[in-house]
Protein backbone atom coordinates (compact mmCIF):
# COMPACT_ATOMS: atom_id res chain seq x y z
CA UNK A 1 0.00 0.00 0.00
CA UNK A 2 1.17 3.57 -0.65
CA UNK A 3 0.64 4.55 2.68
CA UNK A 4 3.40 2.11 4.21
CA UNK A 5 5.50 2.96 1.13
CA UNK A 6 5.96 6.34 2.29
CA UNK A 7 6.73 5.28 5.52
CA UNK A 8 9.21 2.66 4.53
CA UNK A 9 10.76 5.02 2.15
CA UNK A 10 10.95 8.67 4.21
CA UNK A 11 14.31 9.46 5.65
CA UNK A 12 12.17 11.73 8.31
CA UNK A 13 10.92 8.20 9.47
CA UNK A 14 12.96 6.30 12.24
CA UNK A 15 9.96 3.66 13.06
CA UNK A 16 6.45 3.56 12.66
CA UNK A 17 3.40 1.63 14.91
CA UNK A 18 0.24 0.75 12.79
CA UNK A 19 -2.44 1.06 15.21
CA UNK A 20 -5.59 0.20 12.69
CA UNK A 21 -5.09 -0.21 8.76
CA UNK A 22 -8.03 -1.52 6.47
CA UNK A 23 -8.60 -1.16 2.92
CA UNK A 24 -10.73 -2.03 0.66
CA UNK A 25 -11.44 -1.95 -3.41
CA UNK A 26 -12.11 1.98 -2.87
CA UNK A 27 -10.82 3.19 0.21
CA UNK A 28 -8.88 3.17 3.25
CA UNK A 29 -8.64 3.87 6.95
CA UNK A 30 -5.64 4.14 9.16
CA UNK A 31 -4.09 5.12 12.37
CA UNK A 32 -0.76 5.48 12.33
CA UNK A 33 1.78 6.75 15.21
CA UNK A 34 5.33 7.43 13.33
CA UNK A 35 8.22 8.24 15.19
CA UNK A 36 10.70 10.41 13.20
CA UNK A 37 14.95 10.71 13.53
CA UNK A 38 14.86 14.04 15.70
CA UNK A 39 12.74 12.57 18.27
CA UNK A 40 8.97 14.21 16.92
CA UNK A 41 5.97 12.39 16.81
CA UNK A 42 3.21 12.06 14.04
CA UNK A 43 -0.30 10.70 14.31
CA UNK A 44 -1.73 10.22 11.16
CA UNK A 45 -5.18 9.19 10.56
CA UNK A 46 -7.38 9.11 7.11
CA UNK A 47 -10.21 7.64 6.16
CA UNK A 48 -11.21 7.79 2.28
CA UNK A 49 -13.74 6.34 0.36
CA UNK A 50 -15.96 6.79 -3.03
CA UNK A 51 -17.66 9.65 -1.47
CA UNK A 52 -15.10 11.20 1.19
CA UNK A 53 -12.17 12.17 3.06
CA UNK A 54 -11.26 12.41 6.55
CA UNK A 55 -7.85 12.90 7.57
CA UNK A 56 -5.82 14.42 10.58
CA UNK A 57 -2.09 14.42 10.73
CA UNK A 58 -0.93 15.79 13.50
CA UNK A 59 2.83 16.77 14.03
CA UNK A 60 4.47 17.19 18.17
CA UNK A 61 7.45 17.41 20.24
CA UNK A 62 8.47 14.50 22.04
CA UNK A 63 6.85 16.28 25.02
CA UNK A 64 4.02 16.17 23.70
CA UNK A 65 3.88 20.21 22.30
CA UNK A 66 1.89 20.74 18.58
CA UNK A 67 4.39 21.66 16.41
CA UNK A 68 1.54 21.88 12.99
CA UNK A 69 -1.22 19.96 12.69
CA UNK A 70 -3.41 19.62 9.36
CA UNK A 71 -6.94 18.28 9.15
CA UNK A 72 -10.05 19.02 7.14
CA UNK A 73 -12.18 19.12 10.59
CA UNK A 74 -15.82 21.05 9.11
CA UNK A 75 -14.93 24.51 10.80
CA UNK A 76 -13.05 27.78 9.74
CA UNK A 77 -15.63 28.34 6.92
CA UNK A 78 -13.64 32.08 6.87
CA UNK A 79 -10.64 30.09 4.75
CA UNK A 80 -10.37 29.66 1.03
CA UNK A 81 -9.37 25.96 1.52
CA UNK A 82 -12.35 25.08 3.54
CA UNK A 83 -12.44 22.75 5.31
CA UNK A 84 -9.18 22.26 4.83
CA UNK A 85 -6.55 23.78 7.32
CA UNK A 86 -3.55 23.20 9.50
CA UNK A 87 -2.85 24.57 12.72
CA UNK A 88 0.22 26.19 13.87
CA UNK A 89 0.41 27.33 17.44
CA UNK A 90 -2.72 29.59 18.00
CA UNK A 91 -2.82 30.40 14.30
CA UNK A 92 -5.48 28.72 11.74
CA UNK A 93 -3.45 28.57 8.57
CA UNK A 94 -4.83 28.06 4.73
CA UNK A 95 -3.91 24.38 3.64
CA UNK A 96 -4.05 22.18 0.54
CA UNK A 97 -5.37 18.76 1.41
CA UNK A 98 -1.95 16.69 1.88
CA UNK A 99 -1.41 13.23 1.32
CA UNK A 100 0.71 11.33 3.90
CA UNK A 101 4.00 11.39 1.57
CA UNK A 102 3.15 15.53 1.70
CA UNK A 103 3.65 15.54 5.26
CA UNK A 104 6.84 13.79 5.44
CA UNK A 105 8.52 15.60 2.54
CA UNK A 106 7.28 18.79 4.78
CA UNK A 107 8.67 17.03 7.86
CA UNK A 108 11.69 16.30 6.04
CA UNK A 109 12.36 19.78 4.77
CA UNK A 110 11.73 21.45 8.20
CA UNK A 111 12.76 19.54 10.95
CA UNK A 112 15.38 16.64 9.96
CA UNK A 113 18.25 17.42 8.33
Amino acid sequence: MDVLKSLDESPAVDQYEVDQFRSWANGRHYKLQIFLRDGSVLYAREYVDDKERCYSFHWQTERGELIRRWDNAPHYRHLSTYPHHCHEENTVLKSQPPTLADILEYIQRKAIH
